[in-house]
């Protein structure tokens, strides 16, 4: 069982069960306040002053108490210190909701003193925080994006290095060398923000931020087996993408399309719906509704639709899109032909066989004239014309055009790649809409074996390899049983 802890200072959520949380005991502020050194007799009641000042807030009191250890700087002059700087941080009192009441002042002014401390580049350190999501960022990407403002990655490695390196930094920041991830508190993040000594750098910071996760999503989107890379970059992406303050513009849009590309291929088709939607809105509004960015949006939507099985909706758009296609690129561009078959299988999904097969089969002639019998986007036509055969009752062509895509696909991308698998669980269908039961379930056992290690239990493509195993099984062609429906797979040009 899996439990989730909101944290808030907003107490309209009445629906929520709530426990309240209190700040930290006299003793374990002052622990942190004193890094754990015994004072001296005359410290103990200043510091207790301290403490008590700083609201016992534990970010506030470790920061302090840093401080105090990294200048040498007595417990009595620190508090002088912050006490003449609270009218100079009054443009901070935006975080007071954010703090304990009564506390604000000091503990904001408490942050200030040691920010104003940082060298440059902790402060381009926090000014990239600040434009992400408040949980670890990789060091790898922090260098990437140091690596996009420099020109330099030897400059940005070592400009990283300084800034983990930084004694002034009294735990603005923490640095775990294992997980090689930089953690800044949400508070230091905001205060940073609003007393960042060169604001004007936020912009790019946040534009290479943005490219830097573009790169790695565009490399890694696309293949589940390759989805761990952007494990720890996610949530990033999505604070980049969808947060209130986002600036939108071409990139941010781009981004926002592989995380939907993303959700899609790791098997959650509502949510890549959501995202797709947004892109689409977005493209449209930057570029124009005959944009091709614009038109590859509108038939990724459209494809997450029909994942999530919502086909009234997917099967206006694609037919909208393959009309959008054909006046604006042309009847023989790749990607007209790539929106013609993508309205095919929403046909097949709906149940209008015939349609989907002139169509395929137009198609598949089309990419073979065009592109050539061993281009991608072909094997992606003949697979789905495969898959028509069987539900048209020809299953002789079925097997002829599925075992060609298997073995194109395993020369090409090897046998564990999705794209292969869902070709051999189309095959296997193929085998027993043929009659040939044995070799059918044979094969539909390697495949879920297959889909189970590489795309996990619960991704849609394994439910439905175990489904359709358990639906052969279940039948018996010498029973006289009615052959089950299976649950075919396609996969798309995007």
């Amino acid at each position: 069982m899996v439990h989730e802890i909101v944290t808030t200072r907003d107490r309209t959520h009445s629906r929520l069960d709530a426990v309240d949380l209190a700040v930290l005991s006299e003793a374990d502020a002052l622990a942190l306040l004193t890094q754990n050194r015994l004072l001296d007799p005359e410290e103990h009641e200043p510091a207790r002053l301290l403490a008590a000042d700083l609201g016992h807030h534990p970010l506030a009191c470790d920061v302090a108490g840093l401080y105090l250890t990294g200048t040498g700087t007595g417990i009595t002059a620190y508090r002088e210190l912050i006490d003449g700087s609270l009218a100079e941080f009054d443009e901070l009192a935006d975080l007071a909701d954010q703090l304990p009441g009564g506390h604000a002042r000091q503990i904001t002014a408490t942050l200030a003193t040691s920010l104003r401390r940082l060298g440059p580049d902790a402060w381009t350190l926090l000014r990239l925080a600040a434009q992400l999501a408040p949980v670890a960022i990789p060091r790898g990407l922090v260098t990437d994006v140091l690596t996009r403002l420099t020109g330099s990655n030897r400059e940005a490695e070592r400009a990283v290095g300084r800034a983990l390196s930084d004694r002034r930094r009294d735990g603005l920041f923490t640095y775990d060398a294992h997980l090689q991830s930089v953690l800044v508190h949400v508070l230091v993040r905001a205060a940073a923000t609003l007393l960042d000594p060169h604001p004007d750098d936020q912009a790019s910071t946040r534009a290479a931020a943005v490219t830097a996760l573009l790169d790695r999503f565009s490399d890694a989107a696309t293949d589940v087996r390759r989805h761990p890379e952007l494990t720890d970059l996610a949530a990033h992406a999505r604070h980049l993408t969808t947060a209130s303050d986002a600036v939108i513009d071409e990139d941010v849009a781009a981004l926002l399309g592989l995380l939907a590309r993303y959700d899609r291929e790791a098997g959650r088709p509502a949510l890549a719906a959501e995202e797709y939607a947004r892109t689409l809105a977005d493209f449209e509004r930057l570029l124009g509704p005959d944009h091709p960015a614009t038109l590859i949006s509108q038939s990724n939507l459209a494809e997450a639709y029909q994942a999530a099985g919502r086909l009234d909706h997917a099967l206006p758009l694609f037919e909208r899109t393959l009309a959008d296609s054909e006046r604006i690129l042309g009847p023989d561009h790749p990607a007209t032909l790539g929106s013609r078959s993508n309205l095919a299988t929403n046909y097949q999904a709906a149940g209008r066989t015939a349609e989907a097969l002139r169509l395929l089969e137009r198609t598949l002639a089309d990419f073979e004239r065009l592109l050539g019998p061993d281009h991608s986007d072909t094997v992606t036509s003949r697979n789905n014309l495969a898959t028509v055969y069987i539900d048209a009752g020809r299953p002789d062509e079925a097997v002829a055009l599925a075992e060609r895509t298997v073995h194109d696909l395993e020369r090409i991308f090897g046998p564990d790649y999705p794209d292969t698998l869902t070709s051999r669980s189309n095959l296997a269908q193929a085998y027993f809409s043929a009659g040939r039961l044995d070799v059918a379930i044979t094969l539909h056992k390697q495949t879920l074996a297959a889909r189970e290690r590489v795309l996990g239990l619960y991704h849609p493509d394994t439910l439905s390899s175990r489904e359709n195993l358990a639906l052969i099984l279940r039948s018996s062609p010498s029973q006289g049983e009615r052959r089950p429906r299976w649950k075919p797979s396609w996969w798309r040009k995007r």
